[in-house]
């Protein structure tokens, strides 16, 4: 496909770049650093907390106390009230996250912070496409949930991307775009059925089908429950030849794709925490498919990056500035963590998150050159509304 040919040659060389940077953890992680205080340094913020002084990480950490969300709340409240640099110097919109015990949390986004983003995706599309070309013969199935907030805040800022291909910044969008096996106006509908009936719909018809992304298992494990009841509901407005080939894969009363979906090669999601129960089934479901554990990925910033050949994900090190506090409440940086140990992450990026904690635990497992690799074990229970945070 020409779509993958054109997002194979702007990855290029991302992976090398990643690792290059994972060589030189410590030092990368400085100039991270300082970068986030020079960008943001003229926000009210930055003003306030001298971030245009800060000079090393020392200094930084002895200024600026660890924060939780109810810290940086009355800030993002001032952005949405017109104070538009109270928090970070450029943005765009605000996402909101699923939700939890607090409640949804308001995220501001601006072209600086999707590039934090970008510099975890590029290299992660990267290696797949070397370790796992056959993803680029066919489409993919990038999950697109069902709208079920306002696009607007109270105050009328924007709220959300339109497209989740935006995230991988406006030159791959387009390309991303035409790989979806499910076109992206998935995400405009506001109830579950009619967007449950709509995806399956077009996953039927692609039978090209070669990758799916999405987070939680739970989330494509309740796509194909449904597939399984209302399967024969669907047929009326199928093609002749997929009626038949998905009444074939129906035919003993448990849902076979490798009827489907023969061609599947790579299903990338969450495979630890919580997550990794729902693993076992997912095989069975999917046994054509390479399964490939996602990263630490949040609202609030990119933590950790697959890499095809590494045990876990690896801290993603041109993403952010990250600390680590062990149990006895010490912090310590990238390069000071143990294999072995459980640390809370500490996050600083570029969309304003100044020593956030984040409230994910994960363990250190070794190293992937000098970076850490890092298992995600669990956080405070956490739900959203349509299942990918299960």
């Amino acid at each position: 496909m020409q779509a993958w040919d054109a997002i194979r040659k702007a990855v290029e060389g991302e992976r090398e770049k990643f690792i290059q940077s994972t060589r030189m953890t410590a030092q990368v992680q400085e100039q991270v650093l300082q970068g986030i205080l020079h960008r943001h340094r003229g926000s009210r913020f930055g003003r306030e907390h001298d971030f245009a002084f800060i000079g090393d990480s020392r200094q930084y950490a002895h200024q600026l106390p660890l924060t939780e969300y109810r810290q940086t709340r009355p800030w993002i409240k001032a952005m949405l009230k017109g104070d538009r640099q109270a928090l970070i110097a450029d943005w765009s919109h605000f996402e909101t996250t699923g939700g939890s015990e607090g409640g949804a949390k308001i995220i501001p986004y601006g072209a600086s912070g999707m590039r934090g983003f970008q510099k975890a995706l590029y290299p992660w599309l990267d290696d797949l496409l070397q370790q796992r070309p056959a993803i680029s013969k066919g489409s993919a199935y990038w999950s697109i949930s069902p709208v079920l907030r306002s696009d607007r805040t109270a105050e009328s800022v924007p709220l959300g991307l339109k497209n989740d291909a935006l995230y991988f910044g406006s030159e791959l969008a387009g390309n991303i775009s035409r790989t979806l096996a499910v076109p992206a106006t998935a995400g405009e509908f506001s109830e579950l059925l009619p967007w449950q009936t709509y995806t399956l719909k077009h996953l039927l018809q692609a039978q090209d089908l070669r990758m799916i992304s999405v987070w939680s298992p739970t989330f494509l494990l309740q796509l194909m429950k449904a597939l399984g009841k209302c399967g024969r509901r669907l047929t009326d407005s199928l093609p002749s030849l997929i009626r038949q080939r998905l009444r074939d894969a129906l035919k003993t009363g448990t849902l076979d794709t490798t009827v489907l979906w023969p061609e599947l090669d790579t299903l990338s999601c969450w495979t630890q925490g919580p997550a990794q129960v729902f693993v076992p089934a997912l095989r069975q479901l999917f046994p054509q498919a390479h399964i490939q554990g996602k990263g630490l990925l949040a609202t609030e910033g990119v933590v950790s990056v697959p890499v095809e050949g590494a045990q876990d994900p690896v801290l993603a090190v041109n993403s952010g500035y990250f600390e680590f506090v062990d149990n006895a409440g010490k912090v310590l940086q990238a390069a000071e963590v143990q294999p072995g140990e459980r640390y809370r992450i500490i996050l600083t990026n570029d969309l304003g998150m100044y020593r956030y904690d984040l409230g994910d635990e994960v363990e250190i497992t070794g190293w992937y050159e000098k970076a850490p690799m890092l298992r995600f074990r669990g956080r405070i229970s956490t739900s959203d509304l349509v299942g990918e945070k299960l």
